[in-house]
């Protein structure tokens, strides 16, 4: 039989891959039309990522792609390609999803909404028996900054932080909807924040901080009388190791002169991060262990055991473009320049600068999976993991050529930021869509 599986070249599904290829099964790979063939994505990216040459092949040998459109209700399929692919499959992973922060509600709900119930269309129509593995997001908490998030909760009660936790609540709610009406057997996996300490390759996925750290790059790339290819307030002859700490500087750390950047944020304020390979490995291992009631799906937090202050995230974002980037209780009322440019350039973050909520990892403690195997999460594995950093930084982040013109066309980097400058240290943020 065959697993059917979307988002299989994104930041997730390429760590997910070489377990499903192992279990020696076809797989079908849903993939956007007008891309160049799945085969030759996850070859360069699996290389990219240092996977072993014999699991690469592999991968490239068992996947077959299958160009659809998730938009439509059909997949955009030939009503004989669609009967066919159903009768094929007997498992299904959906993992393609909208991530933009700041992105416009509609766009992200046609995805993560409808594209989730037209993919459900498609599971519809396999035999009985048929099992999806649904990955959400431990993020439908919400608003929540604070206390404990059970498995078995989703509501509303607390609003949303932004458009992306409303659309895959309402993901969850539908798939809950549809399993029951189906009797069908689902699990649903929240997985936290999926970070890596292994640097991104231009051209394949990166994890949302290594974003998070571009858009800091982009504002140190504009400070007056900063050295070419050296962040600011590094002395001569230093330079950033792979750990954050500057070699060449006895301080190994930032200096009097480094610009300081005040951020609002909670005192004690913490993110659940979780290695992706290790998010990955859990999400498979749990598939082959669970065996959910037809009707009701299982639904598993994928996080770590231990939280990541909001500040180390900084320190790391920090310890790379020579800033000391410090969390501050706000308003902060009199902001440099710099603080005001980075309160924008980050706005899609800013409320996770709040959270101090904890995730219950009740299906991990069941299996002896909580702590198994999972990587710790410091400053120098952040800093590893946030190392693409484009040199050209105006054209990653869709920047306006005109110096002193505003851009009438904005574009979205994932960290939600529209910018087009007016001159080194003028940001003129364009509205999205604008």
């Amino acid at each position: 039989m065959t697993i059917v599986i979307t988002g299989a070249t994104g930041f997730l599904g390429l760590q997910l891959l070489p377990h499903l290829v192992g279990g020696g099964r076809r797989i079908v790979a849903l993939t956007r039309r007008g891309r160049p063939p799945v085969e030759e994505r996850l070859t360069r990216c699996l290389r990219a990522q240092g996977v072993p040459e014999h699991a690469v092949r592999a991968v490239a040998d068992r996947v077959h792609g299958v160009p659809v459109d998730l938009n439509r209700a059909d997949l955009g399929l030939a009503p004989w390609q669609f009967s066919q692919l159903a009768a094929e499959a007997d498992e299904f992973w959906h993992l393609a999803g909208h991530v933009g922060l700041n992105a416009p509600a509609a766009a992200v709900t046609r995805t993560n909404v409808a594209g989730t119930a037209h993919l459900l269309n498609l599971a519809a129509a396999a035999g009985p028996g048929a099992r999806v593995h649904h990955v959400s997001t431990a993020f439908v908490a919400g608003g929540r900054g604070s206390g404990t998030v059970h498995e078995t909760q989703l509501n509303g009660d607390h609003g949303f932080e932004n458009a992306y936790e409303r659309s895959k609540f309402e993901a969850e709610q539908h798939i809950r909807r549809w399993a029951a009406e189906r009797r069908a057997k689902v699990v649903v996996f929240r997985p936290s924040i999926l970070v890596s300490d292994r640097p991104s390759a231009v051209g394949t996925p990166s994890n949302p901080l290594a974003e998070l750290a571009r858009a800091f790059g982009l504002l140190t790339a504009l400070l007056p009388g900063m050295p070419p290819g050296m962040p600011p307030g590094t002395p001569p002859g230093a330079s950033v190791d792979p750990s954050g700490r500057r070699t060449g500087d006895p301080t190994g750390g930032p200096s009097a002169a480094t610009p300081l950047v005040r951020i609002d944020g909670r005192e004690g304020a913490h993110l659940n991060l979780l290695p992706v390979d290790a998010a990955a490995r859990l999400m498979h291992e749990l598939a082959g262990r669970l065996d959910p009631v037809p009707g009701t799906p299982s639904t598993c937090h994928i996080t770590h055991y231990q939280e990541t202050s909001v500040q180390t995230v900084f320190e790391a974002v920090g310890a790379l473009h020579g800033l000391r980037i410090r969390l501050t209780p706000g308003p902060i009322t009199d902001a440099t320049d710099l603080e005001r440019f980075a309160a924008r350039a980050t706005r899609a973050f800013a409320p996770y600068a709040n959270h101090r909520r904890t995730y219950l990892r009740t299906t991990l403690r069941e299996h002896r999976l909580d702590g198994d195997g999972i990587a710790s999460i410091d400053r120098a594995y952040l800093v590893r993991g946030m190392q693409r950093i484009p040199a050209d930084l105006g054209a990653d982040f869709g920047l306006a050529a005109a110096a002193t013109t505003r851009s009438s066309a904005g574009s979205a980097s994932p960290t939600g930021t529209f910018v087009a400058p007016a001159s080194r240290l003028s940001l003129a943020l364009a509205r999205p869509g604008a």
